[in-house]
């Protein structure tokens, strides 16, 4: 009905897409860990803040790319186990990232994040410019949900 007649909306992902969403899916959950783990270590407050950020925005988009790829019959990256809570004094000093260099790595993470936007926004083969957020940008499309949506225009403007 559908698939192949010329309306994208309705027709399956093709395979550089499911490649794309796939492998999205498993780096946002391995930021979603890190970041986890950069919270505890953290001891700035405004760092926690945007930290907490961007765990919400990856669990987002972890949810988003799943869904879609369970839409189209793919199985998902497998999450990673939860990090077991810690407060910031139980952790030596020898072991614990300064904040500095927690925001060098957050800085260095959220660029790759949107360099990854980027190269998805280039192949894919429905791209709405007007959204967009981090680590990635994928969105559904409206119908059946089953396309790969880019959205390249809420980025955050605090980091």
């Amino acid at each position: 009905m559908g698939i192949l007649s010329g309306n994208q909306k309705v027709e399956p992902l093709h395979y550089g897409e499911i490649y794309d969403l796939w492998a999205f899916s498993a780096a946002a959950k391995g930021c979603l860990s890190a970041n986890r783990a950069y919270q505890y270590h953290a001891g700035d407050r405004d760092l926690k803040k945007i930290i907490d950020d961007i765990i919400n925005q990856a669990e987002l988009e972890i949810s988003e790319c799943d869904t879609i790829l369970i839409n189209n019959g793919i199985v998902p990256s497998p999450a990673l186990p939860e990090r077991p809570e810690t407060k910031l004094e139980d952790i030596p000093v020898g072991v614990k990232f300064s904040d500095q260099e927690i925001s060098a790595m957050v800085g260095a993470d959220t660029s790759l994040s949107l360099v990854a936007c980027s190269q998805n926004m280039g192949k894919a083969t429905i791209v709405n410019s007007s959204f967009c957020h981090l680590p990635g940008c994928i969105e559904q499309s409206e119908g059946k949900g089953n396309r790969l949506m880019i959205r390249s225009s809420d980025f955050y403007p605090n980091l």
